[in-house]
């Protein structure tokens, strides 16, 4: 595989055509993976380590925490701590008038973002008050309206 991500990319330096370098590197260089196989990639020791949570049990646990509020998923390992580490990921989220889906999306990433910042503005359609709604149940997430108006032409 090695060798043949060099000789590719030998081959498309004397090729001028971006269009035609971008075609063969898409054939040659890209793999694509089968969801369903995606655990014969990961090593067995992480993929042990992945199956022994399930997320439903974290978030009964942070449900029943006196008081409210959201502990992050990340406290089983001490490393996820560090601002700097990977494990420790933050999420910018855009929001304009997303009140339909936008509960339900705001629930289902919380297994993998931590915390992060919600930009809103110009909501009309309830998106606002579910975003602050969220924001107070997990504090980890900061809400920010945006002041100014967008106009999209």
């Amino acid at each position: 595989m090695l060798f043949q991500s060099y000789f590719v990319k030998i081959i498309c330096l004397f090729i001028p055509f971006r269009k035609i370098r971008h075609k063969i590197k898409k054939t040659f260089l890209l793999k694509n993976i089968q969801r369903d196989k995606i655990d014969s990639y990961l090593p067995k020791k992480t993929l042990i380590q992945i199956n022994k949570y399930n997320n439903e049990d974290l978030i009964k646990l942070n449900k029943a925490i006196i008081g409210g509020g959201h502990k992050g998923y990340f406290n089983y390992d001490e490393k996820s701590k560090d601002p700097k580490s990977p494990l420790n990921p933050w999420a910018f989220i855009r929001v304009k008038n997303e009140a339909i889906t936008l509960k339900a999306s705001l629930e289902s990433i919380l297994p993998a973002i931590q915390r992060g910042v919600i930009g809103y503005n110009d909501c009309t359609d309830g998106s606002e008050e579910i975003i602050l709604e969220f924001c107070k149940q997990y504090p980890s997430f900061i809400p920010i309206k945006y002041p100014y108006e967008i106009q999209i032409q």
